[in-house]
This record gives C-alpha cells, sequence and structure tokens, in this order.
C-alpha cells in the first residue's frame, strides 16, 4: 500500500485483531476472498458482496499483481485449451518457464515480462 500511498492512491486504516472469531480457522478466514481462479465477472461479484467497487477491485487488485507466483496457478491457461483467451506470445514464455507437469512445482516465476 506504500506505492499507492506515493502515487495519491486511496488509503485506509486498518484495525488489528478479528471481530468475527475468538479462534483461527483458515476456512472461515477465506471464504470470502476472491480466488485466483475466478474470472472478471466473478470478481466483481465477490467484490459486491463485500460492498465494494469496481474501482476497488482494480485497487486491491494492482496492488497485488507485481511479484512471484507458483506455475499452479497458471499452468492450465498454458497448457490447456480453455474458454479464456491468452495471447499465445505470452502463454509460450510462461511455457518456457514452467514445464508441463501434473505435480505443482515449489519453484515461484515472475509474471512480469522483463
Amino acid at each position: 500500500m506504500a506505492v499507492l500511498r506515493k502515487l495519491g492512491g486511496p488509503t485506509w486504516e486498518v484495525q488489528l485483531g478479528r471481530r468475527d472469531s475468538l479462534n483461527g480457522n483458515s476456512t472461515l478466514a477465506s471464504i470470502n476472498l476472491p480466488s485466483p481462479f475466478m474470472n472478471l465477472t466473478q470478481l466483481i461479484a465477490t467484490f459486491k458482496i463485500q460492498g465494494l467497487d469496481v474501482h476497488d477491485l482494480v485497487t486491491l487488485s494492482g496492488a497485488h499483481t507485481i511479484g512471484l507466483t507458483h506455475c499452479g496457478f497458471f499452468q492450465n491457461r498454458i497448457y490447456n485449451e480453455t474458454n479464456i483467451p491468452i495471447d499465445p506470445a505470452f502463454a509460450r514464455l510462461r511455457q518456457r518457464l514452467c514445464p508441463n507437469a501434473t505435480t505443482l512445482r515449489p519453484r515461484q516465476n515472475s509474471l512480469l515480462l522483463t
């Protein structure tokens, strides 16, 4: 969020601690979080349930897109035909970094083009 603050984007204070439970439960904690496998329509709907709009979606997604990810999160899209269009050149670049395999590899790869 420091980047957003520097660029003059929206910021807000967040109180520490949970208010919805007295004990930790990973299923309950992540039940309303968007999945990395959701399409845009699903993401918009998930954000709307939380009282957030498309502007919030873009802001929060933008703050989380720079970095590394496991091949398993996008491997299906670069090797299998899906109804989700992907640029062929981008897919080939990802394929060089993530060999086709049925097991999740712990290796992390940047999604950024260098």
